[in-house]
């Protein structure tokens, strides 16, 4: 059912807020928020940069890129946190190696999230 309420409002709906779609009905209406994951491929942006170098466009790069400096946790962190003597106040805020968003399934980024549906019964 909730993938028909779905296609309602996709097919029938007006726009509501950005990302957001609402349905009017007489004792009704149903709103729905459309959401999306961006994923940029670090890999194909530094091929990117590097052919530009190759091909003399770098006057090209200040223009293009943006400096985005990242620090991820290596797999080996926590075996080599557990040798170490921290404070409790530095283990407590340890990622423990798991940066996944919770919920998250591997493999999910780039996907379309789930539509989330909200129902209000109009004071008739």
């Amino acid at each position: 059912m909730k993938e028909e309420l779905v296609q309602l409002v996709r097919d029938f709906s007006c726009a509501h807020k950005e990302k957001s779609r609402v349905i009017h009905g007489i004792k009704f209406e149903m709103m729905a928020t459309f959401g999306s994951l961006v994923e940029i491929d670090s890999a194909a942006v530094e091929r990117f940069r590097l052919a530009l170098l190759e091909s003399n466009q770098s006057r090209l790069l200040k223009e293009i890129f943006t400096i985005d400096i990242r620090f991820t946790i290596s797999p080996e962190a926590a075996g080599i946190i557990k040798g170490e003597k921290l404070s409790t106040g530095l283990l407590a805020i340890f990622p423990g190696g798991s940066c996944e968003a919770e919920g998250a399934e591997p493999g999910d980024e780039g996907k379309v999230t789930a539509p989330i549906m909200v129902q209000c019964r109009l004071g008739l």
